[in-house]
């Protein structure tokens, strides 16, 4: 193929679209300035990689004679305690606060409290918390300062704009149905581009690089997925104009040779749905019976619905549900048929053959077996990060003390991080392993664990520790060490949560439950 060499790709699907090269996407912006002069919480709901952030990039350049904006992304920081989230919002607005001792509240509401007397602030937050205990609580303060500022007319009501994949009403919901659901937000339901901001947003980027007929193709092919539109365009930039046609025209062959499967953005995506116990959820059922033409209603007042509209599977096509655009048909498509043959194997491959069979037969079954094991680490293992491959393994370590302070009771914990085979620990109930695999994520070269103690009846040395493991750094076996302290005898069940970010991107949460 020619390429263009020593060309600057200007389409970057892995980060937010710069403010100045975005779309401006009008009918949205105006309906939620509209929603900011009334409302206290808008909730924008999207599934990931659909323009959320670039959209709360470009809110805050409106209305700032009457506000001040404030931008927290509370996904990127993994929060695992909401003091923790309290802080994060004392340390972004503190300097809007005439009179503070310096000491973070006790209580987010409290800190909302504090914020009454300046001009009204508009918090921007892009994602919730992954911890959804942590971002049911935030919830719940958001809520009572709300009826307390309707109450009080006199106090300025600062808005919440929260950009997520989640719906808040649900997230309450889950955590707890005797609480009332959070009902007091207006839902914004974030569209994919039209077609003419699709190629706007191409043109913009890339002048006249591509043809009105091809932009009009990649359109057919993504639908105006804000991602997928990035992902094409990067692949296709590179080729000369017929190679471009030659591509849009073969689809299936395209997706394959770029490596779609490998990207993070569908490997999230395929762990969520075609895990190894989801793939006879109810929510893999209905989204199977989409993918085959089943003439279902598209209603958001049904949760399998609205589940799998917000993990981005499906659209609204004149009131039926489709599936979202023609390259996830092509995912879909291909994961229910690999997922299918990997549990008919895994369902067989534990039998031995009875009676006579023939030598190629033999190694037919054994190959089948070899490859099930090299697709369900390929599929089921979630997003990869390139040129690592490693074990995590914990341990737990009995250490009793002196006689003097042998009533308390003391553990050390490792987590070690190795590219050698972990040691068995599959007979020990407080200890766990996980294989770690990321691949085609971000650009930066170091990879961080960090581990949160999450437990109110154990105490740690530190609740937190932060490791960067080099990509090429072979030799070494970095690990995770520290005290864990029981202050509380009669419960023994506590977790361990390993995050793994690249850069501020949080790409894996793995849990370590202990039995002490």
């Amino acid at each position: 193929m020619n390429t263009l060499e020593n060309t600057t790709n200007p389409f970057v699907y892995t980060s937010p679209i710069l403010k100045d090269k975005s779309v401006t996407r009008e009918k949205i912006v105006k309906e939620i300035y509209d929603d900011i002069n009334s409302k206290t919480c808008i909730s924008i709901m999207a599934s990931r990689q659909t323009g959320k952030t670039t959209l709360l990039n470009a809110l805050d350049s409106e209305f700032t004679d009457k506000y001040i904006y404030i931008h927290i992304n509370l996904e990127a920081c993994g929060f695992y305690d909401i003091k923790e989230v309290t802080h994060e919002f004392w340390s972004k607005t503190k300097h809007l606060i005439y009179h503070y001792d310096s000491t973070t509240p006790d209580r987010i509401i409290d800190y909302f409290r504090l914020l009454h007397n300046n001009k009204p602030i508009i918090f921007l937050i892009d994602e919730i918390c992954p911890n959804r205990e942590v971002a049911a609580e935030l919830l719940r303060h958001i809520r009572a300062y709300y009826m307390e500022s309707f109450v009080d007319k006199s106090k300025h009501k600062h808005v919440f704009v929260i950009a997520g994949s989640t719906d808040l009403g649900d997230l309450t919901m889950e955590e707890n149905y005797l609480i009332s659901p959070f009902n007091i937000a207006e839902k914004i339901y974030l569209p994919d581009f039209t077609p003419s901001e699709t190629q706007g947003l191409i043109t913009r980027l890339s002048d006249d690089k591509f043809s009105e007929i091809q932009i009009s193709k990649i359109y057919e092919t993504t639908l105006g997925h804000p991602y997928l539109v990035q992902y094409v365009c990067h692949h296709l930039y590179k080729l000369d104009s017929k190679e471009i046609d030659d591509q849009l025209d073969k689809l299936s062959e395209f997706l394959e040779n770029v490596g779609l499967d490998s990207t993070t953005h569908i490997q999230t995506m395929v762990s969520n749905l075609f895990g190894t116990d989801k793939l006879n959820s109810n929510l893999t059922k209905v989204l199977e019976a989409i993918l085959n033409g089943a003439n279902l209603p598209f209603s958001l007042s049904s949760k399998i619905i609205r589940d799998l509209y917000l993990q981005g599977c499906i659209r609204d096509n004149q009131g039926v549900c489709a599936i979202r655009n023609p390259i996830y048909q092509h995912v879909f498509e291909k994961q229910f048929k690999l997922a299918k043959q990997l549990q008919a194997i895994m369902d067989t491959g534990s039998q031995t053959p009875t009676g006579m069979i023939s030598e190629s037969r033999l190694t037919e079954i054994l190959q089948q077996q070899a490859e099930s094991i090299k697709q369900l680490s390929d599929y089921f293992q979630g997003p990869q990060l390139s040129n690592y491959s490693g074990y995590v393994a914990a341990e737990i370590f009995v250490d009793n003390g002196s006689e003097a302070d042998s009533a308390e009771k003391t553990w050390t914990m490792r987590v070690q991080f190795t590219q050698e085979q972990p040691i068995d620990i599959s007979d020990s109930s407080s200890a766990c392993y996980e294989k770690i695999v990321v691949r085609d994520g971000q650009d930066t070269p170091e990879v961080e664990f960090t581990v949160f103690l999450y437990s109110e009846t154990l105490q740690a040395t530190t609740s937190r520790q932060i490791i960067k493991l080099e990509r090429e750094a072979h030799d070494l076996i970095p690990e995770l060490n520290f005290t864990l302290k029981s202050i509380d005898d009669s419960i023994t069940n506590h977790r361990i949560y390993v995050q793994v970010l690249q850069g501020t991107r949080l790409i894996q949460t793995l849990t370590v439950n202990l039995a002490l």
